[in-house]
């Protein structure tokens, strides 16, 4: 939640964290004019990967105004739905990959606080999704 390894361990820090992007935000060139439609899915070859980092999925969530960590995948998506809908009567907008190894959401506005607690019911709903539909392997 509310992760820097793009906002800030990416662009300050290129050759420890390659990995994340070959080309670090605003390194060589402007951001992105905000997006005004929703994206439809994260491309299966965007870095990091999951699973070469041992992970069988990962689910970024972010506030629109966190002014320490924002999206991995998506560029510039501020809205938690098309229409920015109610969270207490509307899930977020989740855009997954087509491998669903990697999924994203933002939870709406707010800064780099309040990501555990009744500001934030997107992030239960997620755990849920996550705990509930997980599979166990014995």
């Amino acid at each position: 939640m509310g992760n820097p390894a793009r906002q800030l361990l990416n662009r300050f820090f290129p050759h420890l964290y390659d990995w994340v992007r070959a080309r670090p935000d605003n390194g060589t060139h402007p951001l992105p004019a905000p997006r005004l439609t929703a994206p439809d899915a994260i491309s299966n070859a965007e870095l990091p990967n999951p699973k070469e980092l041992g992970l069988q999925r990962w689910v970024s969530a972010y506030r629109s105004g966190d002014y320490v960590g924002r999206s991995m995948w998506l560029d510039e998506w501020s809205l938690r739905t098309p229409d920015d809908a109610d969270p207490r009567t509307t899930p977020p907008l989740l855009v997954e990959s087509q491998d669903q190894t990697r999924a994203e959401m933002c939870i709406g506005a707010g800064a780099h606080t309040h990501y555990m607690d009744d500001t934030a019911p997107d992030i239960a709903w997620m755990l849920d999704q996550l705990i509930s539909h997980r599979s166990v392997s014995r």
